[in-house]
């Protein structure tokens, strides 16, 4: 049930799968994840969308120059990690969730942050899928399209703008 404090907007599921554990794993567009058992009927965990400290950490180091002591993280710095535009969850329970242009942030189900990746140039954020061997795909309304591949922190573009939205042909 949403909370009645809270935006409506941000209450919006962007994503659900079940994980392997069979739970369902729901991802909100605030950011926050709630992860609920069918055969309890609860839910048995919920990820804040705050970024957890080493992700805040991550954003102070991306502005801090080189050979420079990064600052403590900022209340801006974990509040960077949500709203999110779109979000998908692997079987595994990994989720992939993008927004504000600029950032993709991978976590497992358990909370653990994989990795957070703020290149400063946009992400796409239309869409965003795991593949099966984990692989992240992303697009974005333009035509834009990226892959994140396993292990790496590295935004591999694979097309650039064509100004159309290539699901639009797809669909039809």
């Amino acid at each position: 049930r949403p909370d009645p404090k809270d935006d409506a907007d941000y209450d919006v599921a962007v994503a659900l799968r079940y994980d392997a554990q069979e739970r369902l794993v729901i991802v909100y567009r605030h950011g926050a994840v709630a992860i609920w058992d069918p055969a309890t009927k609860q839910v048995v965990r919920r990820l804040a969308e705050r970024c957890e400290p080493a992700e805040a950490q991550v954003m102070v180091a991306r502005r801090t120059a080189p050979g420079s002591s990064p600052a403590a993280p900022g209340e801006a710095d974990f509040q960077a990690c949500g709203p999110i535009e779109a979000a998908d969850v692997a079987a595994d329970g990994r989720i992939a969730s993008v927004g504000g242009g600029i950032k993709l942030r991978v976590r497992s189900s358990e909370g653990r942050p994989l990795v957070l990746l703020r290149d400063g140039r946009d992400v796409p954020t239309v869409d965003v899928a795991w593949s099966p061997d984990g692989t992240i795909g992303l697009v974005d309304g333009d035509g834009t399209a990226a892959v994140l591949r396993p292990g790496s922190e590295v935004l591999e573009r694979l097309a650039p703008r064509v100004g159309e939205d290539p699901r639009v042909e797809w669909l039809a």
